[in-house]
């Protein structure tokens, strides 16, 4: 009964009117409102559009010195790192930062032993999709490629 005296929306484009229209009447924040749009909008995008553009992307040479590996680390911030060889359009693996630490107690490790698979996803691959398999599969990083 209730439906039939205030009918929801039947649309996105509805569903996102009438989160504007909840903002005017200040029954949620600007914040959330833009919040709730961006996850109605998330549908779609692609993996292209969300990446860091490869000359952005901070990655770690596999020959470069221990030192200057955790200084890109320290500096950056970052938990995880693709890892070159060679070329920066060849990724051999991933690096976790606190994986770089163990280096440190034991310099006699490779460092191709603590890399990680490196997953790479086509850039049309919708963001949706690729954050399923994210979770799915307990995965935090991909490469896009084109």
């Amino acid at each position: 009964m209730l439906e039939f005296l205030h009918p929801g929306p039947d649309s996105k484009t509805e569903l996102i009117e009438t989160l504007a229209d909840a903002e005017k009447r200040e029954l949620i924040e600007p914040e959330s409102r833009q919040m709730l749009e961006g996850v109605l909008r998330m549908a779609e995008l692609s993996a292209g559009d969300a990446m860091v553009a490869a000359p952005r992307m901070d990655l770690l040479d596999i020959d470069a010195p221990y030192d200057e590996l955790l200084h890109i680390v320290i500096d950056s911030g970052h938990s995880r790192f693709p890892v070159y060889e060679s070329t920066r359009d060849n990724i051999i693996g991933i690096l976790l930062a606190k994986d770089l630490l163990k280096m440190q107690r034991a310099p006699q490790l490779n460092l191709r032993a603590l890399l990680r698979p490196t997953v790479f996803v086509p850039e049309s691959k919708g963001l949706n999709e690729l954050l399923r398999d994210f979770r799915s599969n307990r995965n935090h990083l991909a490469i896009v490629i084109d």
